[in-house]
């Protein structure tokens, strides 16, 4: 029995000799292998973040190439261009003239003076000799008293052409449709005489001068060429005046011609409707009809008559 026995024990531990380095093998090969795959995880970690710095670098690099390509490339043909701000002359320089187309009264005995030499008509009307001086005569009563009752000046109303004006103007614009302004110049054909006292005694009797606003209608009618509706308000100064050549009679002497005059002022408002004209963004042409009212002696005069100008902006 013993002999058995020792045989078996011997055998169980020869057993026991060979499996001892084998499971030590594989304890081996699972820690190698845990420690091969956190290794492996690094690794993918690492290269996942190489990965995405990787992509921002090329991306920023990426997008700076395409913004200096951007730039340094010239935009296409067929691009619009951007449209600049659109800008208008401010200040307004020219020359103008106006024509006056004057009515004329109607009446009788229109030269005849009273006996202190006074005028005794109401509506403004003097005359004067084909020389311009005073009919009749202020120096004494005798051509006055010669003229024939009936005979001494006669209008039967109608219209006559008044004093053409000659004008420097200038005009300042703070909106594409305003225009503020003055007008300066001379007067012809006024009235020669000295019964009557108009216009600018102390500078000159012949002188012009009004202010004037214009309103232009439009889509800022002054930033672009063509035609323009306009409208104008204006007051001033100026000798408004006018003449007809009629003849009188006078006792012994018979028929002679006079000018019987009209003669108005100094102060006027004025009002004007017409159209404008623009060639170019620096020169503009004007026409409209105008109406003066004309006060400051012994009546109020209605004067109408063309208003014409040109001028340059700067």
């Amino acid at each position: 029995m013993m002999p058995l026995r020792q045989t078996l024990i011997a055998a169980a531990m020869s057993f026991a000799t060979l499996l001892a380095p084998t499971a030590h093998a594989q304890d081996e090969e699972s820690d190698t292998a845990g420690d091969s795959a956190e290794e492996d995880e690094a690794s993918e970690d690492e290269a996942s973040e190489d990965a995405a710095a990787t992509d921002g670098r090329d991306d920023t690099e990426e997008s700076e190439s395409e913004s200096e390509r951007a730039e340094k490339e010239p935009p296409p043909r067929d691009a619009p261009a951007p449209t600049p701000a659109r800008g208008w002359a401010r200040l307004w320089l020219g020359f103008a003239g106006t024509l006056d187309f004057v009515p004329m009264p109607s009446g009788t005995d229109l030269c005849k003076l009273s006996r202190t030499g006074a005028q005794l008509n109401n509506l403004g009307v003097y005359c004067t000799n084909p020389d311009g001086s005073d009919f009749p005569s202020r120096a004494g009563p005798a051509q006055n008293d010669a003229l024939v009752s009936g005979a001494a000046g006669r209008l039967d109303g109608g219209f006559t052409d008044g004093n053409l004006r000659v004008l420097f103007s200038a005009d300042y614009a703070p909106l594409p449709s305003l225009l503020l302004g003055i007008r300066a110049g001379y007067a012809f054909n006024g009235y020669p005489g000295s019964a009557v006292d108009n216009g600018f005694p102390w500078i000159d009797e012949h002188l012009h001068a009004e202010l004037r606003v214009t309103y232009l209608f439009g889509n800022e009618p002054m930033t672009r060429v063509g035609f323009a509706p306009m409208v104008f308000l204006a007051g001033g100064a100026s000798e408004f005046a006018a003449h007809v050549t009629r003849f009188v009679t006078l006792t012994g002497r018979g028929d002679q011609p006079v000018n019987i005059w009209v003669v108005a002022g100094p102060w006027f408002l004025a009002a004007g409707a017409g159209v404008r004209y623009q060639f170019s963004p620096r020169v503009a042409f004007n026409a409209a009809l105008r109406l003066n009212t004309v006060f400051g002696g012994p009546s109020v005069l209605l004067t109408t008559g063309p208003d014409l100008g040109i001028a340059y902006g700067f």
